[in-house]
């Protein structure tokens, strides 16, 4: 299970610090009805992208806003939770991260705190099974 999750964290950490500069595709700031955003965080267009994975296009959306990440912590422990996400994983400092699971989807929330504002960036994965023959295609190599 570490294996999977410090896989899922890597990837989106690569997957969401690339950005298209030549999209001019809008994208809504809604990932799911079971993801809530917080009054006070807007999303920031150029920042958010569309990421593909397999066959599928998940949404990397960032905010930006002027809540404490103390605050922005504890909404996600208590609001994911009511929403029937899973705990997995998280660190909590200057630059928190969480990562929830709903089977079959991921969530990743990176709280990031800068000079004059905090950044928030939320990936979710729809479908991990694909996981799964990453994890048996190394196993295949190790042997």
């Amino acid at each position: 299970m570490k294996k999977i999750l410090l896989f899922i964290m890597f990837f989106f950490l690569l997957a969401c610090s690339y950005s298209n500069p030549n999209t001019t595709q809008r994208i809504s700031p809604i990932i799911a009805k079971d993801i809530p955003i917080p009054k006070g965080m807007k999303m920031v267009n150029k920042d958010s992208s569309l990421v593909k994975v397999l066959s599928n296009k998940e949404k990397c959306l960032v905010f930006k806003g002027n809540l404490d990440t103390n605050f922005l912590f504890d909404y996600y422990m208590v609001f994911m939770r009511k929403n029937n996400w899973h705990l997995r994983a998280y660190v909590k400092c200057k630059n928190s991260v969480l990562i929830f699971e709903k089977h079959p989807r991921i969530c990743v929330i990176f709280i990031q705190k800068r000079t004059f504002s905090t950044f928030l960036l939320i990936f979710e994965l729809r479908d991990i099974n694909f996981l799964k023959k990453i994890t048996i295609y190394e196993e295949k190599l190790t042997k």
